[in-house]
């Protein structure tokens, strides 16, 4: 049986699960941001790979720290819809004493366009130069970080919040949605679609993987919802 990724996620077609934290808990700081680079070459830009200390999260009780960060355009998995959104984040995490060989835990945020949006370039941004022309320009000799990152200004926020909701959730197992795609990946999608305002757009879309991998079958997988209907 294939368990490849992405798949389409709908309520009906999920299981809400008792206990949500056992299974994931996400301990990323609301403003800290942290440092790293991308690696990548000039038309896909690649990943952003963190350096250094990096943010947590446990999954099935061991934690797991995140190494990789990467926007695709337009969104690789389709939420309560039959049309991708416009944007998607991936965070990749791996065991926190573990490699890249080791099974991956992938959180998945989509992203919509917003007037109401804040805007995300300046002091508190989720990528400090994506509003620069070689924001995410790569240089493999830099010898330090090149950019900083505030993952959880990434996330959808709470009702009436300026929290990020790290709570509501799809999950399944599947794969890395890049060549190899190894099924490995136990996957968390957001419910809800985070927002960016339109003027940040186009630094999204420079940041970003162009080419989406086409929706796959679910087969015969369960998938687990975090929430009610």
């Amino acid at each position: 049986m294939s368990s490849q990724s992405p798949i389409k996620l709908k309520i009906e077609s999920s299981i809400e699960i008792a206990q949500p934290h056992d299974l994931l808990t996400i301990h990323y700081p609301a403003t800290q941001s942290f440092v790293g680079k991308f690696d990548g070459n000039a038309s896909s830009h690649g990943n952003f790979e963190l350096g250094g200390t990096k943010p947590k999260i446990v999954y099935r009780g061991r934690k797991y720290k995140l190494v990789k960060i990467h926007i695709h355009e337009l969104s690789e998995h389709v939420v309560e819809g039959d049309s991708p959104s416009q944007f998607e984040v991936h965070f990749v995490h791996i065991p926190v004493h573990g490699d890249g060989s080791d099974p991956k835990v992938v959180l998945g945020v989509l992203y919509k366009e917003c007037e109401q949006a804040d805007r995300l370039c300046g002091d508190e941004a989720i990528i400090a130069p994506l509003g620069h022309e070689d924001g995410c320009s790569t240089d493999k000799d830099a010898s330090g970080p090149t950019h900083s990152v505030t993952p959880a200004r990434f996330f959808p926020r709470l009702s009436d919040s300026s929290e990020p909701d790290f709570d509501s959730w799809y999950y399944y197992e599947g794969s890395l949605t890049s060549y190899p795609y190894s099924e490995d990946v136990s996957w968390f999608v957001m419910k809800n679609e985070a927002v960016v305002h339109p003027d940040e757009t186009r630094a999204f879309k420079r940041c970003s993987q162009q080419h989406a991998r086409g929706l796959q079958p679910l087969e015969r997988r369960l998938v687990l919802r975090s929430f009610g209907e």
